[in-house]
Protein backbone atom coordinates (compact mmCIF):
# COMPACT_ATOMS: atom_id res chain seq x y z
CA UNK A 1 0.00 0.00 0.00
CA UNK A 2 2.82 2.41 0.87
CA UNK A 3 4.68 1.56 -2.33
CA UNK A 4 1.52 2.26 -4.30
CA UNK A 5 1.12 5.70 -2.67
CA UNK A 6 4.71 6.64 -3.42
CA UNK A 7 4.39 5.49 -7.06
CA UNK A 8 1.16 7.42 -7.49
CA UNK A 9 2.74 10.63 -6.07
CA UNK A 10 5.76 10.24 -8.38
CA UNK A 11 3.55 9.74 -11.43
CA UNK A 12 1.41 12.74 -10.53
CA UNK A 13 4.58 14.85 -10.30
CA UNK A 14 5.76 13.56 -13.67
CA UNK A 15 2.39 14.40 -15.28
CA UNK A 16 2.47 17.89 -13.77
CA UNK A 17 6.06 18.59 -14.90
CA UNK A 18 5.53 17.29 -18.41
CA UNK A 19 2.36 19.33 -18.89
CA UNK A 20 4.17 22.55 -17.87
CA UNK A 21 7.42 21.69 -19.67
CA UNK A 22 5.55 21.29 -22.94
CA UNK A 23 4.43 24.90 -22.67
CA UNK A 24 7.93 26.19 -21.88
CA UNK A 25 9.85 24.10 -24.45
CA UNK A 26 7.67 23.53 -27.55
CA UNK A 27 10.48 21.68 -29.36
CA UNK A 28 10.20 18.89 -26.85
CA UNK A 29 6.42 19.09 -26.73
CA UNK A 30 5.64 15.92 -28.68
CA UNK A 31 8.19 13.79 -26.80
CA UNK A 32 7.02 15.13 -23.45
CA UNK A 33 3.33 14.66 -24.35
CA UNK A 34 4.10 11.06 -25.33
CA UNK A 35 5.88 10.52 -22.01
CA UNK A 36 2.93 12.08 -20.19
CA UNK A 37 0.47 9.69 -21.89
CA UNK A 38 2.64 6.71 -20.95
CA UNK A 39 2.81 7.96 -17.34
CA UNK A 40 -0.95 8.34 -17.21
CA UNK A 41 -1.42 4.81 -18.57
CA UNK A 42 0.86 3.43 -15.86
CA UNK A 43 -1.00 5.51 -13.28
CA UNK A 44 -4.37 4.15 -14.49
CA UNK A 45 -3.11 0.56 -14.37
CA UNK A 46 -1.85 0.99 -10.80
CA UNK A 47 -5.08 2.72 -9.76
CA UNK A 48 -7.25 -0.06 -11.18
CA UNK A 49 -5.15 -2.79 -9.56
CA UNK A 50 -5.27 -0.99 -6.22
CA UNK A 51 -9.03 -0.58 -6.50
CA UNK A 52 -9.30 -4.31 -7.09
CA UNK A 53 -7.20 -4.97 -4.00
CA UNK A 54 -9.35 -2.60 -1.98
CA UNK A 55 -12.44 -4.36 -3.26
CA UNK A 56 -11.01 -7.71 -2.19
CA UNK A 57 -10.24 -6.32 1.25
CA UNK A 58 -13.79 -4.96 1.52
CA UNK A 59 -15.13 -8.31 0.37
CA UNK A 60 -13.11 -10.06 3.09
CA UNK A 61 -14.49 -7.68 5.71
CA UNK A 62 -18.01 -8.29 4.45
CA UNK A 63 -17.31 -12.04 4.56
CA UNK A 64 -16.27 -11.78 8.20
CA UNK A 65 -19.39 -9.79 9.02
CA UNK A 66 -21.64 -12.24 7.17
CA UNK A 67 -22.61 -9.73 4.42
CA UNK A 68 -21.10 -11.47 1.40
CA UNK A 69 -24.25 -11.81 -0.65
CA UNK A 70 -24.21 -8.64 -2.77
CA UNK A 71 -22.30 -10.07 -5.70
CA UNK A 72 -24.39 -11.65 -8.46
CA UNK A 73 -22.61 -15.03 -8.44
CA UNK A 74 -22.78 -15.35 -4.64
CA UNK A 75 -26.42 -14.29 -4.74
CA UNK A 76 -27.14 -17.15 -7.15
CA UNK A 77 -25.43 -19.63 -4.80
CA UNK A 78 -27.41 -18.17 -1.92
CA UNK A 79 -30.75 -18.57 -3.68
CA UNK A 80 -29.91 -22.12 -4.78
CA UNK A 81 -28.85 -23.07 -1.24
CA UNK A 82 -31.98 -21.56 0.23
CA UNK A 83 -34.24 -23.38 -2.22
CA UNK A 84 -32.49 -26.65 -1.42
CA UNK A 85 -33.01 -26.08 2.31
CA UNK A 86 -36.72 -25.36 1.78
CA UNK A 87 -37.05 -28.47 -0.38
CA UNK A 88 -35.41 -30.71 2.22
CA UNK A 89 -37.54 -29.33 5.06
CA UNK A 90 -40.84 -29.01 3.19
CA UNK A 91 -42.34 -32.05 4.93
CA UNK A 92 -41.36 -30.64 8.32
CA UNK A 93 -42.78 -27.21 7.49
CA UNK A 94 -46.14 -28.50 6.23
CA UNK A 95 -46.82 -30.76 9.22
CA UNK A 96 -45.53 -28.20 11.73
CA UNK A 97 -47.66 -25.39 10.27
CA UNK A 98 -50.78 -27.56 10.57
CA UNK A 99 -49.86 -28.49 14.16
CA UNK A 100 -49.18 -24.89 15.09
CA UNK A 101 -45.50 -25.33 15.94
CA UNK A 102 -44.06 -23.31 13.01
CA UNK A 103 -45.49 -20.04 11.65
CA UNK A 104 -46.99 -20.07 8.17
CA UNK A 105 -44.55 -17.30 7.16
CA UNK A 106 -41.90 -19.99 6.74
CA UNK A 107 -43.28 -20.34 3.20
CA UNK A 108 -42.26 -17.32 1.07
CA UNK A 109 -45.54 -17.34 -0.87
CA UNK A 110 -47.65 -17.19 2.31
CA UNK A 111 -46.04 -14.20 4.03
CA UNK A 112 -49.19 -12.20 4.38
CA UNK A 113 -51.20 -10.87 7.26
CA UNK A 114 -54.23 -12.78 6.01
CA UNK A 115 -52.46 -16.15 6.25
CA UNK A 116 -51.07 -15.25 9.67
CA UNK A 117 -54.58 -14.43 10.89
CA UNK A 118 -55.97 -17.66 9.46
CA UNK A 119 -53.30 -19.71 11.21
CA UNK A 120 -53.95 -17.91 14.51
CA UNK A 121 -57.70 -18.59 14.19
CA UNK A 122 -56.95 -22.25 13.44
CA UNK A 123 -54.75 -22.52 16.54
CA UNK A 124 -57.41 -20.85 18.69
CA UNK A 125 -60.13 -23.22 17.44
CA UNK A 126 -57.81 -26.20 17.93
CA UNK A 127 -57.09 -25.23 21.52
CA UNK A 128 -60.77 -24.56 22.31
CA UNK A 129 -61.73 -27.93 20.82
CA UNK A 130 -59.13 -29.74 22.94
CA UNK A 131 -60.36 -27.93 26.07
CA UNK A 132 -64.01 -28.85 25.39
CA UNK A 133 -63.14 -32.49 24.71
CA UNK A 134 -61.02 -32.64 27.87
CA UNK A 135 -63.83 -31.18 29.97
CA UNK A 136 -66.29 -33.75 28.62
CA UNK A 137 -63.76 -36.56 29.15
CA UNK A 138 -63.08 -35.65 32.78
CA UNK A 139 -66.56 -34.57 33.84
CA UNK A 140 -69.00 -36.76 31.88
CA UNK A 141 -66.88 -39.64 30.67
CA UNK A 142 -68.60 -43.05 30.83
CA UNK A 143 -65.47 -44.74 32.23
CA UNK A 144 -65.61 -45.58 35.90
CA UNK A 145 -62.61 -43.94 37.53
CA UNK A 146 -61.63 -43.93 41.15
CA UNK A 147 -60.98 -40.63 42.87
CA UNK A 148 -57.23 -41.26 42.72
CA UNK A 149 -57.28 -42.03 38.99
CA UNK A 150 -59.51 -39.01 38.35
CA UNK A 151 -57.01 -36.75 40.17
CA UNK A 152 -54.10 -38.16 38.16
CA UNK A 153 -55.87 -37.64 34.85
CA UNK A 154 -56.91 -34.15 35.89
CA UNK A 155 -53.30 -33.22 36.70
CA UNK A 156 -52.14 -34.57 33.32
CA UNK A 157 -54.83 -32.65 31.42
CA UNK A 158 -54.03 -29.40 33.27
CA UNK A 159 -50.37 -29.74 32.33
CA UNK A 160 -51.39 -30.07 28.69
CA UNK A 161 -53.61 -26.98 29.01
CA UNK A 162 -50.50 -25.01 30.07
CA UNK A 163 -48.11 -26.62 27.58
CA UNK A 164 -50.17 -26.13 24.41
CA UNK A 165 -50.59 -22.32 24.66
CA UNK A 166 -46.84 -21.93 25.17
CA UNK A 167 -46.11 -23.89 21.99
CA UNK A 168 -48.74 -21.96 20.03
CA UNK A 169 -47.61 -18.57 21.36
CA UNK A 170 -44.06 -19.53 20.42
CA UNK A 171 -45.31 -20.11 16.87
CA UNK A 172 -47.07 -16.73 16.74
CA UNK A 173 -44.15 -14.86 18.28
CA UNK A 174 -41.69 -16.18 15.67
CA UNK A 175 -43.75 -15.37 12.58
CA UNK A 176 -41.47 -12.41 11.75
CA UNK A 177 -38.21 -14.11 12.80
CA UNK A 178 -38.35 -17.55 11.18
CA UNK A 179 -36.96 -16.23 7.89
CA UNK A 180 -33.93 -14.76 9.71
CA UNK A 181 -33.16 -18.23 11.12
CA UNK A 182 -33.17 -19.81 7.66
CA UNK A 183 -31.06 -16.95 6.28
CA UNK A 184 -28.57 -17.44 9.12
CA UNK A 185 -28.23 -21.15 8.29
CA UNK A 186 -27.74 -20.54 4.56
CA UNK A 187 -25.23 -17.73 5.11
CA UNK A 188 -23.20 -19.87 7.50
CA UNK A 189 -23.04 -22.75 5.02
CA UNK A 190 -21.94 -20.44 2.20
CA UNK A 191 -19.33 -18.69 4.33
CA UNK A 192 -18.00 -22.03 5.62
CA UNK A 193 -18.13 -23.81 2.27
CA UNK A 194 -20.26 -26.69 3.56
CA UNK A 195 -22.55 -28.59 1.23
CA UNK A 196 -25.03 -31.42 1.83
CA UNK A 197 -26.38 -34.20 -0.32
CA UNK A 198 -29.93 -33.42 -1.45
CA UNK A 199 -32.45 -35.17 0.78
CA UNK A 200 -30.13 -35.75 3.76
CA UNK A 201 -32.18 -33.60 6.14
CA UNK A 202 -35.39 -34.84 4.55
CA UNK A 203 -34.56 -38.43 5.49
CA UNK A 204 -33.88 -37.40 9.09
CA UNK A 205 -37.20 -35.53 9.32
CA UNK A 206 -39.11 -38.46 7.84
CA UNK A 207 -37.60 -40.89 10.35
CA UNK A 208 -38.64 -38.66 13.25
CA UNK A 209 -42.18 -38.25 11.96
CA UNK A 210 -42.44 -41.99 11.33
CA UNK A 211 -41.76 -42.58 15.02
CA UNK A 212 -44.46 -40.06 15.94
CA UNK A 213 -46.89 -41.65 13.47
CA UNK A 214 -46.11 -45.12 14.83
CA UNK A 215 -46.97 -43.97 18.34
CA UNK A 216 -50.24 -42.40 17.16
CA UNK A 217 -51.22 -45.50 15.18
CA UNK A 218 -50.64 -47.67 18.23
CA UNK A 219 -52.73 -45.36 20.40
CA UNK A 220 -55.80 -45.31 18.13
CA UNK A 221 -56.89 -48.99 18.47
CA UNK A 222 -55.91 -49.06 22.14
CA UNK A 223 -58.02 -45.98 22.89
CA UNK A 224 -60.99 -47.39 20.94
CA UNK A 225 -60.87 -50.69 22.81
CA UNK A 226 -60.29 -48.98 26.16
CA UNK A 227 -63.31 -46.72 25.50
CA UNK A 228 -65.46 -49.81 24.83
CA UNK A 229 -65.86 -48.90 21.13
CA UNK A 230 -67.69 -45.68 21.90
CA UNK A 231 -66.75 -43.31 19.06
CA UNK A 232 -67.49 -40.06 20.91
CA UNK A 233 -65.65 -41.21 24.01
CA UNK A 234 -62.71 -42.35 21.89
CA UNK A 235 -62.52 -38.95 20.17
CA UNK A 236 -62.66 -37.15 23.53
CA UNK A 237 -59.94 -39.39 24.98
CA UNK A 238 -57.80 -38.94 21.89
CA UNK A 239 -58.26 -35.13 21.95
CA UNK A 240 -57.48 -34.94 25.68
CA UNK A 241 -54.29 -37.01 25.80
CA UNK A 242 -53.07 -37.99 22.32
CA UNK A 243 -53.52 -34.72 20.38
CA UNK A 244 -51.50 -32.54 22.82
CA UNK A 245 -48.65 -35.04 22.70
CA UNK A 246 -48.79 -35.09 18.89
CA UNK A 247 -48.37 -31.30 18.88
CA UNK A 248 -45.51 -31.39 21.39
CA UNK A 249 -43.82 -34.20 19.40
CA UNK A 250 -44.06 -32.11 16.24
CA UNK A 251 -42.45 -29.20 18.06
CA UNK A 252 -39.65 -31.51 19.23
CA UNK A 253 -39.04 -32.72 15.67
CA UNK A 254 -38.24 -29.10 14.71
CA UNK A 255 -35.92 -28.87 17.71
CA UNK A 256 -34.22 -32.18 16.86
CA UNK A 257 -33.73 -31.10 13.25
CA UNK A 258 -31.92 -27.91 14.25
CA UNK A 259 -29.70 -29.79 16.71
CA UNK A 260 -28.94 -32.42 14.08
CA UNK A 261 -27.94 -29.65 11.67
CA UNK A 262 -25.49 -28.28 14.26
CA UNK A 263 -24.16 -31.81 14.77
CA UNK A 264 -23.56 -32.27 11.02
CA UNK A 265 -21.66 -28.99 10.75
CA UNK A 266 -19.48 -29.84 13.74
CA UNK A 267 -18.71 -33.14 12.02
CA UNK A 268 -17.50 -31.20 8.96
CA UNK A 269 -15.33 -29.03 11.23
CA UNK A 270 -13.79 -32.15 12.78
CA UNK A 271 -13.26 -33.71 9.36
CA UNK A 272 -11.23 -30.63 8.40
CA UNK A 273 -9.08 -31.04 11.51
CA UNK A 274 -8.57 -34.73 10.76
CA UNK A 275 -7.45 -33.87 7.23
CA UNK A 276 -4.87 -31.47 8.67
CA UNK A 277 -3.57 -34.20 10.97
CA UNK A 278 -3.21 -36.58 8.00
CA UNK A 279 -1.63 -34.03 5.62
CA UNK A 280 -0.36 -30.97 7.53
CA UNK A 281 -0.29 -27.63 5.70
CA UNK A 282 2.20 -24.83 6.15
CA UNK A 283 2.12 -22.85 9.37
CA UNK A 284 0.59 -19.79 7.69
CA UNK A 285 -2.17 -21.77 5.94
CA UNK A 286 -2.92 -23.79 9.08
CA UNK A 287 -3.18 -20.63 11.14
CA UNK A 288 -5.65 -19.13 8.66
CA UNK A 289 -7.63 -22.37 8.70
CA UNK A 290 -7.77 -22.44 12.51
CA UNK A 291 -9.03 -18.85 12.59
CA UNK A 292 -11.78 -19.87 10.17
CA UNK A 293 -12.68 -22.94 12.25
CA UNK A 294 -12.75 -20.82 15.41
CA UNK A 295 -15.24 -18.50 13.75
CA UNK A 296 -17.37 -21.47 12.71
CA UNK A 297 -17.31 -22.92 16.21
CA UNK A 298 -18.34 -19.58 17.76
CA UNK A 299 -21.26 -19.29 15.34
CA UNK A 300 -22.43 -22.85 16.02
CA UNK A 301 -22.09 -22.46 19.78
CA UNK A 302 -24.02 -19.18 19.73
CA UNK A 303 -26.75 -20.77 17.62
CA UNK A 304 -26.98 -23.73 20.03
CA UNK A 305 -27.30 -21.45 23.03
CA UNK A 306 -29.93 -19.30 21.33
CA UNK A 307 -31.83 -22.45 20.30
CA UNK A 308 -31.97 -23.85 23.84
CA UNK A 309 -32.90 -20.46 25.26
CA UNK A 310 -35.69 -20.06 22.71
CA UNK A 311 -37.11 -23.54 23.37
CA UNK A 312 -36.36 -23.33 27.11
CA UNK A 313 -39.92 -22.82 28.40
CA UNK A 314 -41.34 -25.43 26.01
CA UNK A 315 -38.68 -27.96 27.06
CA UNK A 316 -39.35 -27.31 30.74
CA UNK A 317 -43.09 -27.85 30.28
CA UNK A 318 -42.52 -30.97 28.16
CA UNK A 319 -40.25 -32.42 30.83
CA UNK A 320 -42.75 -31.58 33.58
CA UNK A 321 -45.76 -33.06 31.78
CA UNK A 322 -43.88 -36.15 30.56
CA UNK A 323 -42.37 -36.84 33.98
CA UNK A 324 -45.68 -36.47 35.85
CA UNK A 325 -47.71 -38.38 33.23
CA UNK A 326 -45.29 -41.30 33.00
CA UNK A 327 -45.08 -41.67 36.78
CA UNK A 328 -48.86 -41.51 37.12
CA UNK A 329 -49.18 -44.22 34.46
CA UNK A 330 -46.58 -46.41 36.16
CA UNK A 331 -48.41 -46.13 39.47
CA UNK A 332 -51.79 -46.88 37.88
CA UNK A 333 -50.22 -49.91 36.20
CA UNK A 334 -49.03 -51.06 39.63
CA UNK A 335 -52.56 -50.60 40.97
CA UNK A 336 -53.97 -52.65 38.10
CA UNK A 337 -51.53 -55.47 38.79
CA UNK A 338 -52.37 -55.47 42.49
CA UNK A 339 -56.14 -55.30 41.85
CA UNK A 340 -56.74 -56.70 38.32
CA UNK A 341 -60.52 -56.36 38.27
CA UNK A 342 -61.17 -53.82 35.51
CA UNK A 343 -57.82 -54.06 33.72
CA UNK A 344 -57.52 -55.65 30.25
CA UNK A 345 -54.92 -56.01 27.54
CA UNK A 346 -55.69 -52.62 25.94
CA UNK A 347 -55.12 -50.87 29.27
CA UNK A 348 -51.69 -52.41 29.72
CA UNK A 349 -50.81 -51.77 26.08
CA UNK A 350 -51.92 -48.15 26.44
CA UNK A 351 -49.68 -47.72 29.49
CA UNK A 352 -46.67 -49.29 27.72
CA UNK A 353 -47.05 -47.02 24.67
CA UNK A 354 -47.67 -43.95 26.83
CA UNK A 355 -44.71 -44.45 29.17
CA UNK A 356 -42.40 -45.30 26.24
CA UNK A 357 -43.45 -42.13 24.39
CA UNK A 358 -42.91 -39.86 27.41
CA UNK A 359 -39.52 -41.30 28.30
CA UNK A 360 -38.58 -41.29 24.61
CA UNK A 361 -39.23 -37.53 24.50
CA UNK A 362 -37.16 -36.88 27.61
CA UNK A 363 -34.32 -39.09 26.35
CA UNK A 364 -34.39 -37.65 22.82
CA UNK A 365 -33.85 -34.08 24.04
CA UNK A 366 -30.80 -35.18 26.01
CA UNK A 367 -29.51 -37.46 23.24
CA UNK A 368 -29.32 -34.82 20.51
CA UNK A 369 -27.76 -32.27 22.87
CA UNK A 370 -25.23 -34.86 24.00
CA UNK A 371 -24.33 -35.61 20.35
CA UNK A 372 -23.40 -31.93 19.85
CA UNK A 373 -21.34 -31.94 23.05
CA UNK A 374 -19.50 -35.09 21.97
CA UNK A 375 -18.47 -33.45 18.70
CA UNK A 376 -17.14 -30.45 20.64
CA UNK A 377 -15.12 -32.79 22.85
CA UNK A 378 -13.83 -34.52 19.72
CA UNK A 379 -12.75 -31.17 18.31
CA UNK A 380 -10.71 -30.52 21.46
CA UNK A 381 -9.13 -33.97 21.22
CA UNK A 382 -8.13 -33.45 17.58
CA UNK A 383 -6.80 -29.97 18.25
CA UNK A 384 -4.56 -31.23 21.06
CA UNK A 385 -2.84 -33.56 18.55
CA UNK A 386 -1.61 -30.66 16.39
CA UNK A 387 2.12 -30.15 16.98
CA UNK A 388 4.14 -27.21 15.66
CA UNK A 389 7.28 -25.19 16.36
CA UNK A 390 5.77 -21.90 15.18
CA UNK A 391 5.09 -19.58 18.12
CA UNK A 392 2.20 -17.77 16.44
CA UNK A 393 0.55 -21.04 15.41
CA UNK A 394 0.94 -22.41 18.94
CA UNK A 395 -0.74 -19.30 20.29
CA UNK A 396 -3.66 -19.77 17.85
CA UNK A 397 -4.05 -23.41 18.89
CA UNK A 398 -4.04 -22.46 22.57
CA UNK A 399 -6.72 -19.82 21.98
CA UNK A 400 -8.85 -22.34 20.10
CA UNK A 401 -8.45 -24.91 22.91
CA UNK A 402 -9.42 -22.30 25.49
CA UNK A 403 -12.49 -21.46 23.43
CA UNK A 404 -13.51 -25.13 23.29
CA UNK A 405 -12.99 -25.60 27.04
CA UNK A 406 -15.02 -22.53 28.02
CA UNK A 407 -18.47 -23.41 29.33
CA UNK A 408 -20.98 -20.83 28.09
CA UNK A 409 -24.01 -22.86 29.30
CA UNK A 410 -25.22 -23.48 25.77
CA UNK A 411 -26.98 -26.72 26.74
CA UNK A 412 -29.20 -25.42 29.54
CA UNK A 413 -32.97 -24.93 29.41
CA UNK A 414 -34.44 -22.09 31.48
CA UNK A 415 -31.27 -22.12 33.65
CA UNK A 416 -32.73 -25.19 35.37
CA UNK A 417 -32.24 -28.31 33.24
CA UNK A 418 -28.76 -29.36 32.17
CA UNK A 419 -29.34 -31.03 28.79
CA UNK A 420 -26.88 -33.87 29.22
CA UNK A 421 -27.34 -37.65 29.31
CA UNK A 422 -26.26 -37.63 32.95
CA UNK A 423 -29.57 -35.93 33.70
CA UNK A 424 -31.39 -39.20 32.93
CA UNK A 425 -30.02 -40.76 36.13
CA UNK A 426 -31.48 -37.88 38.12
CA UNK A 427 -34.84 -38.46 36.41
CA UNK A 428 -34.78 -42.17 37.31
CA UNK A 429 -34.02 -41.40 40.96
CA UNK A 430 -36.77 -38.77 41.05
CA UNK A 431 -39.18 -41.23 39.43
CA UNK A 432 -38.46 -43.79 42.16
CA UNK A 433 -39.10 -41.16 44.84
CA UNK A 434 -42.37 -40.10 43.19
CA UNK A 435 -43.54 -43.73 43.03
CA UNK A 436 -42.87 -44.11 46.77
CA UNK A 437 -44.77 -40.87 47.41
CA UNK A 438 -47.76 -42.08 45.37
CA UNK A 439 -47.73 -45.38 47.23
CA UNK A 440 -47.76 -43.66 50.61
CA UNK A 441 -50.48 -41.28 49.40
CA UNK A 442 -52.63 -44.19 48.26
CA UNK A 443 -52.25 -46.00 51.58
CA UNK A 444 -53.09 -42.82 53.51
CA UNK A 445 -56.05 -42.08 51.22
CA UNK A 446 -57.56 -45.52 51.74
CA UNK A 447 -56.98 -45.31 55.48
CA UNK A 448 -58.64 -41.89 55.89
CA UNK A 449 -61.45 -41.78 53.33
CA UNK A 450 -62.62 -45.35 52.92
CA UNK A 451 -64.63 -47.04 55.71
CA UNK A 452 -63.25 -50.08 57.47
CA UNK A 453 -65.25 -53.17 56.37
CA UNK A 454 -64.76 -54.81 59.79
CA UNK A 455 -66.23 -51.88 61.76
Amino acid sequence: MGMYCRSRAWLQDVCYLTSHASKVMPMWGEQLQHAMRKSRQIYDILTISQLKKSDDILFAKQHAAGNIFKRPLTQQFYQAKKQLLHKDLRCLFVISVLNGTVPVSVFPNLRNRIYDTLQQLWLLLLYIGICIASFYELAYGPLKLSDLEHNFYLIEACLYFIQLPCIMLFCVRWRHKIEAVLVCIVEFDLASGYGWAPGSMQRFVRRQFLLVLLCLCLCIPLVIDYSEYDLIQSLCNWSTYVAPNAISNSSLVCYYTLLHGIFMRLQCLNSTLEAQLAEPSSALELRRLLHKLRWQHIQLLSFTKALNQTYGVCLLLIYTSSFVSSNCMIFLCYKSIVNPIDANWSWYGYIIVWVSMHWGKMFGILYFNNAVQKEQTRSLSLLSKLQTDCVQLTETINHFELQLKTDVRAHVACDLILLDLRFITGLLMASANVFIFFLQYDITYHALFQPDPHS
